[in-house]
């Protein structure tokens, strides 16, 4: 989904907006390599008639790597009304102005709730 991304030390940045697919979804983070810098992934969500960066989907999940390889985690429903009708990434390299983080981001997996 994003490729080849690279952000220094002390960079925030936004992914573009898209569309929910599901209730629920796994994203994964893959770190090609780095020197020094730790990347915080996030997961950000809106209604299509709000406005401004959305809402933290859920503030007790994120991925945060300091070293290359790659990880996941699972977003969803929450008390706060989970996942809205758009989502996007939030990705926070901490460090020096001078470290780096090159990582891409995989395709999300997406998967409705399922009720016995």
């Amino acid at each position: 989904m994003f490729e080849a991304q690279l952000l220094y030390g002390t960079s925030t940045v936004y992914s573009p907006w898209f569309p929910r697919s599901g209730d629920y979804f796994i994203g994964t983070l893959d770190v090609i390599s780095l020197d020094g810098a730790t990347l915080t992934l996030e997961v950000f969500t809106k209604n299509q008639e709000d406005s401004g960066d959305g809402v933290n989907a859920d503030t007790s999940v994120s991925i945060r790597a300091s070293a290359a390889g790659r990880a996941s985690a699972e977003w969803g429903p929450d008390d706060s009304g989970g996942i809205k009708e758009l989502v996007r990434y939030k990705m926070t390299a901490s460090g020096t102005d001078t470290q780096w983080v090159l990582f891409r981001i995989l395709d999300p997996v997406w998967f409705d709730a399922v009720k016995a």
